[in-house]
């Protein structure tokens, strides 16, 4: 009996925790009207530019992927221009997976020191046709206008296992730009694991905690 809680408790942590990966590619795109847009992808779960110019912008980008449960983090940690113009920042990620299915979803969107006229806008969308920069599902769409905004979003998208994309896109409209103007969003898409999840998980460890006990 306890032999077999054993092996539930290790199927279930594998099930819940090394089953997810990291994306197969992450891609990020740089679009700017009048400009030819700029494309890059890593096989290594992260990408970053650092104080790159692009069309009129300059831009320093950090992104990153978790593996515990499918995450995914857009940084911008400087964007700034002296013209009037936009600039719409995507970051997607091919290949994510989760093989207990998950529908819930958790977006979080922060605009940072909004300068003058300008205004920051985010949409995030999960493709269960696992296409880069895909625009299957919208999840959550948010919209910043001055100071600092700090918003959370939970979306019931479709009930997936996997293979699947996450993409998150960034608009930045500057508006008539002043002097030293500068933008810093961050995005992120995260999965919100169900109740049930957790529960057999607890349940699963539980065994585990038993079974060494009982050996002891």
């Amino acid at each position: 009996m306890f032999k077999q809680i054993l092996l539930a408790a290790v199927a279930v942590t594998a099930m819940s925790g090394a089953a997810h990966a990291v994306p197969t590619i992450l891609g990020v795109q740089l679009q700017e009207s009048g400009y030819t847009t700029v494309s890059t992808t890593s096989t290594l779960g992260f990408l970053s530019f650092v104080n790159a110019p692009f069309g009129t912008f300059d831009v320093t980008i950090a992104t990153g992927t978790g593996n515990a449960v499918p995450i995914q983090n857009l940084s911008t940690d400087l964007v700034s221009t002296a013209t009037a113009g936009v600039l719409t920042i995507i970051l997607s990620g091919t290949g994510y997976v989760s093989p207990m299915g998950i529908a819930n979803w958790g977006s979080t969107f922060t605009a940072n020191d909004i300068s003058g006229n300008g205004t920051v806008s985010a949409k995030t969308y999960i493709d269960t046709s696992n296409t880069l920069y895909g625009e299957g599902s919208l999840l959550s769409t948010f919209l910043a206008t001055s100071g600092t905004t700090a918003n959370v979003s939970n979306a019931t998208g479709p009930n997936i296992s996997g293979p699947f994309a996450i993409t998150e896109v960034l608009t930045i409209n500057t508006g008539t730009p002043a002097a030293g103007d500068t933008y810093s969003p961050t995005l992120q898409v995260k999965a919100v694991p169900e109740p049930a999840t957790f529960a057999l998980l607890g349940a699963g460890l539980l065994g585990l905690g038993l079974a060494r006990r009982r050996r002891g």
